[in-house]
């Protein structure tokens, strides 16, 4: 995938870049709709959130567009910019937040359960190779040991230092690994209000200083400033959300279209 320009990148919300009736996303197979912005300013705030790098929290009644917007934009961008990059669909992932989700989801979740069993596995075969007999705790139910292959996966996994077998990125963890490739990733975080009180603090300095560290191995993910994704977050309004965390937010309400007399 080509490497993405920093500048020049405009939504309008134009007729000419919604889909066509009927179209279905080629990966889901949803029918997509038209977008339409309820208002000039809702487009300003979503180019002024793109070419600031700041994230655009989004307010309003339910079925006011919220949601939609994030893929609207993405749809737009793959419209007017797809041939230019070279890319079909522009990237883009959501996260929608459940009252049970950690800030840390949304970036990375560690499979220590299967790292443990690989280590295990690994300290069996050990053994047996010096003719030592492991304990009957030690050994997992189903140890693979038959399989000359899969000895030689669960070594690599085991040595591979950024432990990447062991890690499922998030929203924002995949946003800010497309980014080292010149990428500007579309995300939405979709209801933050449902989250914990202390969640959207936890989320400060991958929002301000688009970085994090993977706890597990001391690595540090950062985002390339040129190519910061663009986050839009969503909220319903049930919550105040901290100051700390709307200071680092453009903000955008929006309201219903009103009836025409």
């Amino acid at each position: 995938m080509a490497r993405f320009l920093n500048k020049n990148l405009t939504y309008t919300g134009e007729e000419q870049y919604q889909p066509k009736p009927r179209e279905k996303d080629k990966d889901t197979g949803e029918i997509l709709y038209p977008y339409i912005p309820v208002s000039e300013g809702l487009v300003k705030a979503v180019n002024l959130s793109i070419n600031l790098n700041r994230p655009l929290l989004l307010e309003g009644e339910p079925g006011c567009g919220k949601t939609r917007l994030a893929r609207a934009v993405a749809y737009e961008f793959s419209k007017c910019y797809g041939e230019q990059y070279n890319v079909e669909k522009w990237p883009y992932a959501d996260w929608n937040i459940k009252s049970s989700d950690q800030a840390r989801d949304g970036l990375y979740i560690y499979d220590a359960v299967r790292r443990l069993f690989d280590v295990q596995l690994f300290t069996v075969e050990h053994q047996l190779n010096n003719n030592q007999l492991p304990d009957k705790e030690q050994l997992p139910q189903d140890t693979s040991l038959g399989n000359p292959l899969e000895k030689n996966n669960i070594r690599q996994r085991l040595e591979d230092p950024k432990h990447e077998a062991y890690i499922q990125w998030g929203a924002l963890g995949k946003a800010f690994q497309a980014s080292q490739k010149g990428q500007r990733m579309i995300v939405l975080i979709d209801e933050i209000d449902k989250a914990d009180t202390d969640f959207p603090n936890d989320l400060l300095l991958e929002l301000e200083e688009k970085r994090f560290f993977i706890k597990e191995t001391g690595r540090e993910i950062r985002a390339e400033p040129d190519f910061a994704p663009i986050i839009f977050i969503t909220s319903n309004g049930q919550r105040k959300l901290p100051d700390a965390f709307l200071r680092r937010c453009l903000y955008h309400y929006i309201k219903f279209p009103q009836k025409r007399s």
